[in-house]
């Protein structure tokens, strides 16, 4: 995509952009803001100021001593075609820095593209809806999280559309439809059908900037992890990947010096922004970049590249963005210092008291609904007067039979207890005349009946 947002009246079709020159890019979703871009907010010393450690010559934050360190892939243009590159290349940093920072422990954080569409702006047009789909710059979605939390992918799914900023547009839960009908149903502020908006754990920058140039990226990354970059994706990237390999790494001609080098192109074919994980150099000895696009796994090697390093290829090494993400509140719901409720949303855990006042509360809500539904009347009312008549009768059947039962059941246990007492008198005086009779050898005969006694 061009630099220019297209107007919705005039669609351009891929194949027309195709009928354009070299050198016109398509509309992957970066939009650079440079005079917008405000003074970047750095706390700390950055990693490029550690010039004296010597670099490794392969770095790759998915393989670190065995363990991997970057989430999930995912495709900017499903279920429809959307120009936000500019929101995947950037939270899929910030996704794979936050399992950076927490060692990779549970659980993986996949930041919410679809809450950055709705509500992240242009800094240079703050009072404009979102650009979403029509393209932006990394570095407003750093200024934004580090005044505004960023929930994650389960609060709000990707839709590939512009949405509203509101408290729905970024976290929300939904009722079937016949729990909405249902008076027991907790009463909610529905802001659409059958769905509200609920607090949620959010996500913020404590700190951000740019970096340019291959050593300087190379510090950042190794030092706290994965880098946005922007890149010139033109046709013949985004068409004949697989043509310009060379040894798996994408190198473009046109961009070397024997077919004119960078100068024979113009920065505003750069439109499109990746991620960059790490380095390594290839069997024959191309160094290269190891990068994630945002167009699926079916794309390329599994959804990544290997770009040409050293040499500003496609001018990925011109205009780089860094976030230092804050999990504050993540840590707070891990340790049960904040808990989620289907209704109410993510909040501050109650102590035992408040909890047990809050289920009063509702289970005497839950009562006055259930008391305030009206019992519909019978259509057939002779059937309606039967219907208790005969359960009133079979309920009075019902304990006829078991008082009988019982006046049974306790005659018979009396005359068995009272068969196994004779029996038992019977037996212990026989053997007293056994014993009597022939001295010790009673002995046996009182053994023969010890389980009686016993029982």
């Amino acid at each position: 995509g061009s630099r220019t947002r297209r107007r919705r009246d005039r669609p351009m079709s891929l194949s027309t952009l195709l009928l354009c020159s070299a050198t016109s890019a398509i509309h992957h979703g970066h939009v650079v803001d440079h005079a917008a871009r405000t003074q970047p907010l750095i706390l700390t010393a950055l990693p490029s100021a550690d010039a004296d450690e010597a670099l490794p010559s392969t770095f790759d934050w998915r393989t670190v001593d065995g363990k991997n360190f970057v989430t999930a892939d995912v495709n900017q243009h499903i279920p429809i075609y959307c120009g936000s590159c500019w929101i995947h290349g950037t939270l899929a940093a910030l996704n794979d820095r936050i399992k950076i920072a927490r060692n990779a422990a549970f659980p993986d954080v996949m930041l919410s593209r679809q809450a950055a569409m709705n509500c992240v702006p242009l800094l240079s047009a703050p009072d404009m809806p979102p650009p979403g789909c029509n393209g932006g710059d990394p570095w407003s979605i750093h200024h934004y999280m580090s005044k505004h939390p960023l929930p994650d992918e389960s609060c709000q799914p990707y839709e590939a559309k512009n949405g509203m900023c509101n408290a729905e547009g970024q976290c929300r839960n939904c009722f079937h439809p016949m729990m909405v009908a249902d008076p027991t149903t907790p009463k909610v502020e529905y802001s659409s059908p059958g769905c509200w908006a609920v607090p949620f754990v959010g996500y913020k920058v404590s700190e951000y900037g740019g970096v340019a140039g291959e050593e300087s990226m190379q510090r950042e990354i190794l030092s706290r992890g994965p880098i946005v970059c922007s890149v010139a994706a033109d046709a013949t990237f985004l068409l004949d990947y697989e043509k310009h390999l060379v040894d798996g790494v994408y190198v473009d001609e046109t961009y070397l010096p024997a077919g004119g080098g960078p100068s024979g192109h113009d920065k505003s074919e750069i439109d499109h922004d990746v991620e960059i994980t790490g380095w390594g150099v290839s069997e024959s000895g191309l160094p290269y970049w190891t990068i994630r696009n945002s167009w699926g796994t079916y794309w390329g090697e599994r959804g990544w590249f290997k770009l040409l390093r050293g040499s500003n290829h496609l001018f990925i090494e011109e205009d780089c963005q860094w976030a230092v993400p804050d999990t504050s509140a993540l840590e707070e719901n891990i340790q049960a210092r904040a808990v989620g409720d289907y209704v109410t949303g993510m909040q501050v855990k109650p102590t035992d008291e408040s909890a047990a006042d809050l289920l009063r509360r509702r289970a005497a809500a839950a009562r006055a609904a259930r008391a305030s539904v009206a019992t519909p009347a019978p259509k057939e009312p002779l059937l309606a007067a039967r219907v208790p008549a005969a359960a009133a009768a079979a309920s009075t059947s019902s304990r006829t039979a078991g008082i009988f039962t019982y006046v049974v059941g306790l005659t018979l246990v009396t005359a068995a207890a009272a068969a196994f007492g004779a029996e038992w008198a019977r037996r212990r005086q026989r053997g007293e005349e056994e014993a009597g009779k022939e001295g010790s050898g009673g002995d046996a005969v009182l053994e023969s009946v010890a389980p009686y006694t016993r029982a």
